[in-house]
Parts: structure tokens; sequence; C-alpha cells
């Protein structure tokens, strides 16, 4: 993930999708820290902390749909299928 956040950080979006690539590019990043924070409460957390990050890891989710949306995506981080 982190090789591909590097690549989409290389790309020179249009003018009018600067901001949302920015947002994307720093949701994805956040997705990155909060994998190793919960592979480390996996081996070492609380029920609680785990709980905690479960819920970050939702929202962090829910905001890169919505961000892939306003980019035109109908699915984040996945082609669309050939029909």
């Amino acid at each position: 993930m982190e090789a591909e956040v590097a690549s989409l950080g290389k790309l020179t979006p249009a003018p009018s999708d600067q901001e949302a690539a920015a947002e994307v590019i720093a949701e994805l990043k956040l997705t990155i820290k909060l994998n190793r924070q919960l592979a480390a409460g996996l081996d070492h957390g609380s029920a609680t902390e785990l709980e905690t990050l479960a819920e970050e890891v939702q929202q962090n989710a829910m905001a890169l749909q919505g961000l892939a949306g306003d980019l035109g995506l109908t699915v984040c981080g996945r082609p669309d299928e050939p029909e």
C-alpha cells in the first residue's frame, strides 16, 4: 500500500481534482497508520483499544469511499469489473 500511495503522489491530477486527490492521499496514509496500530493492538492491545481502532478504521474507510465518489470512482481501490 505504501508503494501505491507513493505512486499516486507522483501523479498530477487535473486542477479541479487536486484538492480531492490530496485528501485521498492523506486518507490512504492514515489507513497505513491505522493498519499498523491495529496490528500492534492485535498483538498486545486491550479489547477497548481494539474497539476504538476498529471504529477509526471504519470511519477512514467511509471517508475514502466518499472521496472516491467525489473523483467519479464507483469502488475505491478497485477498478470496475468488465461486463
